[in-house]
């Protein structure tokens, strides 16, 4: 009995919505009514919510790796990055100019929420610093940095080595602005590869100490 007497009821709301119809003169006056008691457009339809980026929270969460990236997303122009979750490396390339100017800007200071507004290069240096001596994990990272030649570095050595030198004093001089801000000396090196002229490749891997012991061990296996 319970049955029948739902199916009747759904068979009667089905019918009635059927053969009804809207009808705007008579819908306007309703509407009218709520807007102007609720103060509000109950016709307007608005855009969808939109998620924006905030550089300060990304660069403070995830990994080291997704901290980096967040930080280079938030405040370099244009670079390639390629990353491996497995081996935990991620590769950079840039043009030496940006990364230059970001690393050699004067007056930065440390990402506060205060100054996250402020241009990039009043903090990108002091964060990037930050993020590889402070793993979650307790672990640092440390970074390799190639500086790219148009030709193989032997060739331009044995035929321009003023420009060689000059880029391996301006290398030398981009390390010693990281050592100033406190990033450790064993935890850069720089050299020197073929590649696209007036880039930087810039890897980025977990830093694992020298043990004399294990490789004594591994010597002796």
């Amino acid at each position: 009995m319970n049955l029948a007497l739902f199916i009747m009821l759904l068979a009667f709301f089905i019918v009635l919505n059927a053969i009804s119809s809207f009808e705007e003169v008579r819908v306007k006056p309703v509407i009218d009514s709520l807007e102007q008691a609720f103060a509000t457009d109950v016709r307007r339809q608005d855009d969808a919510p939109t998620m924006i980026e905030n550089p300060l929270q990304s660069i403070h969460e995830g990994d080291t790796i997704d901290r980096i990236e967040a930080l280079f997303e938030a405040q370099i122009r244009t670079f390639e990055a390629t990353k491996s979750r497995r081996t935990g490396v991620m590769m950079v390339e840039l043009d030496l100019k940006d990364f230059s100017d970001s690393i050699m800007a004067v007056g930065q200071k440390t990402l506060t929420p205060d100054n996250s507004r402020n241009p990039p290069r009043f903090y990108f240096l002091p964060t990037l610093v930050s993020i590889l001596q402070s793993d979650q994990y307790g672990l640092t990272y440390r970074m390799d940095m190639l500086f790219h030649t148009d030709k193989n570095p032997a060739v331009v050595q044995n035929k321009d080595p003023n420009a060689l030198r000059q880029m391996i004093n301006g290398a030398g001089v981009i390390s010693q602005r990281l050592e100033d801000i406190g990033m450790p000396q064993n935890l850069i090196s720089i050299g020197m590869r073929e590649g696209k002229k007036d880039k930087v490749t810039l890897f980025f891997r977990r830093h694992i100490p020298f043990s004399p012991v294990e490789a004594n061990e591994e010597g002796a296996q």
